[in-house]
């Protein structure tokens, strides 16, 4: 829908949303959001504080100011795309089958993971001291913008150590037990 000034809804219900919603203000979704279908949000300002579940659909996010997404889960969405000027707010698990796009400053405000195939963090993190996850398959990609203030940034499923690294720890292991084994083995 579009012509909407500021969109607010919550209360404890669900909001099921299918297609574009577009306002000239603000959106804020005090309870949980259910996709039915691709959607794109665009607008000033967004909160989503009830958590989201993707239903196995796409998501763009395109607000001038500031999306939040916090408080509760954010799961089941496909790919997630948030472009907008004003930049994301994140905390909590955000868990996505595909990819997640963030083209724009990432601002954490509590403990932030991110879980998918595929993150691309091209705008910078404000990490605001706050400890960032990130939980993906494939290498993720962090370029342009300004990694600031992170307290730990973490990548564990695509961090592997290398064939030379192995070798060169085994190389030193079997240095301490000769080292070690070899007066005993003198004395026999």
């Amino acid at each position: 829908f579009s012509g909407v000034k500021n969109f607010a809804s919550g209360g404890g219900s669900t909001t099921s949303v299918s297609g574009n919603i577009t306002t000239s203000g603000s959106q804020t979704y005090g309870g949980a959001v259910a996709l039915t279908g691709t959607s794109v949000f665009t607008g000033t300002t967004a909160n989503f504080a009830g958590g989201l579940d993707g239903g196995g659909n796409d998501l763009t996010l395109s607000f001038s100011g500031v999306a939040t997404i916090g408080a509760g889960t954010f799961t089941n969405v496909d790919d997630l795309i948030s472009s907008g000027a004003g930049g994301t707010s994140l905390s909590g698990t955000i868990t996505t089958s595909g990819s997640q796009t963030y083209t724009n400053l990432v601002t954490l405000t509590g403990l932030t993971r991110l879980i998918g195939t595929t993150g691309t963090l091209s705008g910078g993190v404000a990490g605001g001291g706050n400890s960032l996850r990130l939980s993906f398959s494939a290498p993720t990609s962090l370029s342009g913008g300004t990694f600031s203030n992170i307290n730990a940034l973490t990548d564990l499923p695509t961090y592997r150590l290398p064939a030379p690294g192995w070798v060169s720890i085994l190389h030193r292991v079997s240095g301490v037990l000769m080292f070690v084994l070899l007066p005993f083995i003198i004395w026999m």
